[in-house]
Order: structure tokens, then C-alpha cells, then sequence
């Protein structure tokens, strides 16, 4: 799980405006700019493992664009439940497990 996690965050850059409402998504050259009202639902999925396990800390949250295009953040670079509150106008829909697997 753990390397899964890590190959999926190699070199990612991830800022969020909350001013205006975007999220841009940097890896090695490439830059994507997404606005929130471009975005179609965000998928948080979230553990709910024991607090002394380690599995707690993988957990990631899935953005999903209207042009089907998918955007995935893990608990490496961003702490996922920053997302309950951010874009008020995105549906936001959570998936509790004890192991979160990257899909």
C-alpha cells in the first residue's frame, strides 16, 4: 500500500485557492488548473482504523471533473478531510473503510 501511495505522489504539487476556487495539480512539467464549478463530485475516502494503527494514515479523496477526468490526492501530500469543507457547491460524497486502497 505504502509504495502504491508514494509512486502515486512522486513529484505531485497540489495548490488550493480558496479565493477563487481552484485546485492546481503540478507533476514534472504538466500543469492542470481545475475550477470548482468544473469539478462533478469529490470522493473522499476515508479510514477508520484504530488510532495506533498505521493504516489510518492512508487515505485519499478523488476528484472527479464534468469531462470525466480524475484527480487523486492522498493523505501524503494533503490532509483528505480538508475537502469536507472546501467548494461549497461540489457534491462531496465519503467512503469509510478500514483499508483504503488506491483504485
Amino acid at each position: 500500500m505504502y509504495i502504491t501511495y508514494v509512486s502515486n505522489e512522486r513529484n505531485k504539487i497540489v495548490k488550493i485557492d480558496t479565493e477563487n476556487e481552484t485546485l492546481t495539480f503540478s507533476k514534472n512539467s504538466k500543469q492542470n488548473i481545475i475550477d470548482s464549478k468544473n469539478i462533478e463530485r469529490v470522493e473522499l475516502y476515508l479510514s477508520t482504523s484504530n488510532y495506533r494503527s498505521l493504516l489510518r494514515y492512508f487515505e485519499y479523496v478523488k476528484i472527479i471533473t464534468k469531462d470525466n477526468k480524475e484527480y487523486i490526492i492522498t493523505s501524503f501530500i494533503l490532509n483528505c478531510s480538508i475537502f469536507e469543507n472546501l467548494f461549497e457547491n461540489v457534491k462531496k460524497t465519503k467512503k469509510l473503510s478500514d483499508k483504503i486502497f488506491l483504485k
